[in-house]
């Protein structure tokens, strides 16, 4: 596997909005076991990207459920699916790139609720590194079943791409 090592610590996964509360769709939500989830907007400020990157949401029919809790009630793993669409905008010159966000994942987070990692298990998700990662800074667009993206306890991340894994940088195209 390859592995690209960074020292970010924020994070913009599309697939899951990292401690953000879910928004229910609906009301009902006994009959199955999926909640349903509705990403919002969010800007990437300069730093992967040398300009802000505002992230429009084009379509989301996303939905999650628990697989593990700790203890006390809380997620430890969460499986998300779904449709995501997202348009990413140069703040400063308006280009923008739509990319296709769908797929299946597993999400973990920390006994404290923090975010941890997140597994494709077909699709893509979203993610920014910052200088200092010992790879190039940007917003990636990551791909491939197996692909992983972990927050390590010292806030650095890792990318290990799976068997046919891909990232892209969106920078040089929103440039």
């Amino acid at each position: 596997m390859n592995k690209l090592m960074t020292l970010a610590a924020s994070t913009a996964l599309s697939c899951a909005a990292l401690g953000l509360a879910p928004s229910l769709a609906s009301a009902d939500q006994t009959a199955s076991p999926w909640t349903q989830y509705r990403e919002p907007d969010f800007s990437i400020p300069p730093g992967g990207c040398a300009f802000q990157v505002d992230a429009h949401v084009v379509n989301d029919h996303e939905a999650y459920r628990v697989l593990e809790s700790y203890p006390d009630g809380s997620d430890k793993v969460q499986e998300w699916k779904g449709l995501l669409m997202i348009e990413f905008t140069n703040h400063d010159t308006g280009t923008s790139v739509t990319r296709n966000v769908n797929g299946r994942g597993l999400i973990e987070y920390d006994p404290d609720g923090a975010f941890h990692q997140i597994t494709i298990e077909s699709g893509h998700f979203t993610t920014s590194f910052k200088p200092g990662s010992g790879v190039e800074p940007g917003v990636y667009y990551v791909g491939g079943k197996g692909t992983s993206m972990t927050v390590n306890p010292d806030g650095t991340k890792a990318l290990e791409l799976g068997k046919n894994g891909s990232a892209e940088n969106l920078c040089p195209a929103l440039a």
